[in-house]
């Protein structure tokens, strides 16, 4: 078993600071509920306009499997931590490889096309 000692968050369709302050009050209260003992917790907007990825910095590790089921708690994007589930599920992934967010870029070329690239943001 993996150990982690940090949660990826993926809110998806926050468009108000209200929208994220309530996702920020589940984070809250589910972080309170198991008594995790944590650091800071970066909020950065999400490459699309339409989320925000945080970053839990945890002061103790605690294994993958938890790690995903509170980032599934917290109302992180369900379809992420399906994947990420299967991720840890599958044993091939060392440490938090199998916890990444993704920043969407957007490059343009000497014609003036633009070209979507998907980059892991380990963050």
């Amino acid at each position: 078993m993996n150990m982690v000692k940090e949660l990826k968050i993926d809110f998806d369709n926050v468009s108000t600071q209200n929208g994220l302050r309530l996702r920020l009050k589940r984070l809250v209260w589910v972080i309170n509920f198991l008594q995790l003992k944590v650091g800071d917790i970066p909020v950065f907007p999400s490459s699309s306009g339409k989320g925000y990825h945080v970053i839990v910095k945890l002061k103790e590790n605690i294994p993958d499997i938890v790690a995903v089921a509170i980032q599934s708690l917290a109302g992180s994007d369900y379809k992420r931590e399906s994947f990420n589930l299967l991720r840890v599920l599958s044993k091939k992934f060392k440490n938090s490889e199998w916890n990444v967010l993704f920043k969407r870029k957007i490059r343009i070329d000497k014609y003036g096309k633009l070209h979507r690239m998907d980059k892991i943001n380990n963050m």
